[in-house]
């Protein structure tokens, strides 16, 4: 479910992948020991906390349906989960210069900077193996 919705998410059909985010979380309710197994897929690629990966991605969604309030409470919530997951910072720094403030930008910025996380090429590399690994799970 969780790798089925990113590949919904990076194909823009927002209401389906937040479905099967949610839908993952529900599961993870149910059998924690999920969590667990998820680990080998993301050790070291920006956390290692598949819960938090999926709080993150709701974020990104309720980012792109201009929901902000539901975005930042989501980013806030990985966040929660992981205090050294850099891309929610990333994601908080992007609404906060979108809606002007400079300040709380930068400020979050450079945490995501200061946790590893910069948006650079190597970044870009990580991200673009877990998109192609999701194209895995298409919808049938």
């Amino acid at each position: 479910m969780f790798f089925k919705g990113l590949n919904l998410l990076n194909r823009q059909q927002f209401e389906a992948a937040e479905v099967e985010f949610l839908t993952f979380l529900e599961q993870l309710k149910k059998s924690p020991s999920v969590k667990n197994q998820a680990r080998f897929w993301y050790y070291g690629a920006f956390t290692a906390d598949i819960e938090a990966m999926t709080m993150n991605n709701l974020g990104v969604i309720k980012m792109a349906q201009e929901q902000p309030g539901s975005a930042s409470a989501y980013l806030q919530r990985a966040l929660q989960i992981d205090q050294r997951y850099a891309k929610p910072h990333y994601n908080l720094a992007v609404m906060a210069g979108v809606a002007g403030d400079e300040d709380l930008a930068r400020q979050h910025f450079q945490k995501a900077l200061d946790l590893g996380y910069g948006g650079d090429t190597f970044d870009q590399f990580l991200q673009k193996i877990v998109v192609e690994y999701a194209k895995t799970y298409r919808e049938k």
